[in-house]
Formats: structure tokens, C-alpha cells, sequence
């Protein structure tokens, strides 16, 4: 990973962002890669986007939803710390090692809730040794331990470090979506006539030579 994707185990790590969108795509490869690089079961907190929505920028990231050991959960806007029982009992069951949470400013409607959620993420990660990746959109640098006022708040005094993240680092770390694979080939009854591919990457049957299919999302497509 690079420096953005970085974290250290057992401890809360911040990371601004630009907007909501780019930091929850962001935060899916960071759950996708924490997970294949051994960092253990993730509980995915989406707190902003319907889930459909969430899916759809999962397919983006990855070219598809599902993963092994990734566990996604649905909250309603604002009421991030209502759900902690839900989690804990999640963590226990599924041997969580790594909780995202995908916007911040869009996680607790008022100063109570976001107090206590911050005893709690705090409790994660001290108590419970969970390593805690909150994402939130910021437009200038916080420091660690210091109350950022009209922005991160006492998020920025609990966190063990805050990144910014760098957009462009970021997509260009990206994984491609898969255009055709071989397997796919197979599984589509043609692929076992005498069609073939061209140079191009076109698929060309026999007596069609204009006909051209493509692969968006995995997803067969006419032209």
C-alpha cells in the first residue's frame, strides 16, 4: 500500500478527504487491501450513501461488492452511536480486527451522540485492541491531540494520527476493472464456436464481422 492506505493496528486513524464521495471509494480499497494484506475481518460503517449507492462505488473501486471477511452495515444518518451494541456484538461473532467508518460529519446528529461515540471508538481501539479508520472530509491540515475547532473536533484529540489523503495517489492505485477474462469466455456459449478475439480485443464470430461486444462491470454488453 501506499502512504495514504497505511495504518497502524489497534489504534484510530482519521483520514481527510475532499468530499464524501471520493473518501468512501477511498475507504472501500482500504478495507479490500487491509483485508489481502492479512490485517484481519473489516465491519465496513456506512453512514452517508443508501446502500445501493454504497454498492455502486463498490463495483467502481473493485468490479464487484462482495468480498471475503468484509462485513458491510447500514446506519441511518446521524445516529451512528445507536448501532454500537449491533457492533460489538458483530466484533465478537466475526473476529473483526478493523472497523471503517465512512463520513464522520455525516455520523451523529448532535453534540451528545457524537461524545459518546467518540468514548466508544475510543474504547475499540484501547480496550478492545480494533484498529479504527474514521474518514471525514477537512480542507486544512489538524494535528493530533488538539481540538480542531468547526471541523474534526475532539476526533482530532483521541486520533493516533490524521492523513490527508492524496486524490490522485489514490487513482492510481486503483485496480482495473476486468475487461474479458478466459473463464468468462467459456461460460458464454459461442465462445466454444469457432469465434476468436482480434487484436483489438474485439469478439468476432463467424459470418459477423461487425459485431463487437464489451464488458462493463462484468456485466455483457451489445453495441
Amino acid at each position: 500500500m501506499k502512504q495514504n492506505f497505511q495504518f497502524r493496528e489497534g489504534e484510530v486513524t482519521v483520514y481527510c478527504g475532499e468530499n464524501a464521495r471520493i473518501n468512501t471509494k477511498i475507504s472501500l480499497l482500504q478495507a479490500i487491501r487491509s483485508i489481502h494484506e492479512g490485517s484481519g475481518n473489516v465491519l465496513y460503517v456506512n453512514t452517508v450513501f443508501t446502500t445501493r449507492k454504497l454498492y455502486g462505488l463498490a463495483r467502481e473501486v473493485s468490479g464487484k461488492v462482495e468480498h471475503a471477511n468484509l462485513h458491510y452495515r447500514q446506519v441511518n444518518m446521524g445516529d451512528l452511536q445507536k448501532y454500537f451494541g449491533e457492533f460489538q456484538e458483530l466484533v465478537e461473532k466475526e473476529n473483526i480486527k478493523t472497523i471503517v467508518i465512512n463520513a464522520w460529519e455525516f455520523s451523529n446528529r448532535s453534540y451528545t451522540y457524537k461524545e459518546k461515540a467518540l468514548f466508544q471508538l475510543k474504547h475499540y481501539a484501547d480496550a478492545l485492541g480494533l484498529s479504527v479508520l474514521v474518514y471525514s472530509q477537512a480542507s486544512w491540515t489538524y494535528q493530533t491531540g488538539e481540538i480542531a475547532r468547526g471541523g474534526l473536533g475532539k476526533l482530532a484529540v483521541i486520533a493516533d494520527e490524521i492523513i490527508n489523503i492524496d486524490r490522485e495517489e489514490f487513482e492510481l492505485e486503483q485496480p482495473k476493472n476486468e475487461i474479458l477474462s478466459k473463464r468468462k469466455i467459456n461460460e458464454l456459449s459461442y465462445a466454444r464456436s469457432e469465434s476468436g478475439i482480434s487484436s483489438g480485443g474485439e469478439l468476432i464470430l463467424p459470418g459477423k464481422e461487425e459485431l463487437v461486444e464489451e464488458f462493463s462491470d462484468g456485466e455483457l454488453m451489445e453495441v
